[in-house]
């Protein structure tokens, strides 16, 4: 197929080689796509789709064993062969010392292989964050959700307004 470029009143046409990879656009210029890319022709490692949740001013204490943070994604994977990155963030205040697990829930379930476990000494703001790669089973509507488990101490998720983010994001392999 042919390039053209419409200059003024004119059209010139631009050379086409079999082997081309690139449109090189002059400052100023813009180029516009009639659809979206398709997300089949992006090679390994490409993110086709990214989802995230925040929040600030949650307030979780250790007073029950294991509390949703009010972090929800969900996403529909396009793709059994993709694989999903799930990350999260979060600040805590721990009083003294504390155990807990981060745990991410699938459609309400809680899966083993998703959860990160902290230990803490000393009254002190801590930072937390980590991620996981997730296999989809299938390629229905997916929801994930970022909860904390007691094990023992005293923190409290939030207590500064600070934010807490879930991020879902697909990748193609």
């Amino acid at each position: 197929m042919a390039l053209t470029k419409v200059i003024g009143d004119g059209v010139q046409g631009i050379s086409n080689s079999s082997d081309a990879t690139a449109i090189t656009i002059s400052s100023g210029e813009v180029l516009t796509l009639a659809q979206k890319l398709p997300t089949t022709n992006l090679g390994t490692g490409a993110v086709i789709q990214a989802k995230q949740a925040t929040s600030s001013g949650i307030i979780i204490n250790n007073q029950s064993s294991t509390q949703h943070s009010g972090l929800t994604v969900t996403l529909t994977p396009t793709s059994t062969s993709n694989r999903l990155i799930i990350s999260y963030s979060s600040t805590l205040y721990v009083a003294a010392q504390a155990q807990l697990w981060n745990s991410i829930y699938v459609n309400d379930s809680e899966v083993t292989l998703l959860q990160h476990q902290s230990y803490f000494t000393g009254e002190a703001r801590r930072d937390v964050g980590g991620y996981f790669v997730y296999t989809p089973a299938n390629t229905n509507s997916t929801t994930f959700k970022y909860y904390i488990s007691r094990g023992s101490g005293t923190y409290y998720l939030g207590a500064n307004g600070e934010q807490n983010a879930l991020m879902v994001q697909e990748i193609v392999l």
